[in-house]
């Protein structure tokens, strides 16, 4: 997986919207900080794919730093389809 890590001033409620159209999901959030994930769905390069989100992240000026990282994870299918996603 491709991780961000990022703090923003923004309300999740702002945030997410646009991790999802990158193609990624919030898995971690603790106040002002967040951890977004990026899977094999839009390609086969889950760090690009998070590169370039972190770049929308830092031009929409939701997120002023960041970090991008990839490491391997657990994903765990629930019921509804949606993914839970942890180390």
């Amino acid at each position: 997986m491709g991780l961000v890590f990022f703090e923003s001033n923004s309300d999740v409620g702002s945030v997410l919207p646009l991790v999802a159209s990158c193609g990624g999901q919030i898995v971690q959030t603790n106040g002002a900080r967040y951890v977004a994930a990026f899977g094999h769905d839009l390609g086969d390069n889950p760090a690009r794919i998070a590169l370039s989100a972190s770049q929308q992240l830092l031009s929409t000026k939701i997120a002023q730093r960041l970090c991008v990282d990839v490491a391997s994870v657990s994903v765990q299918t629930r019921p509804d389809g949606t993914r839970r996603i942890f180390s």
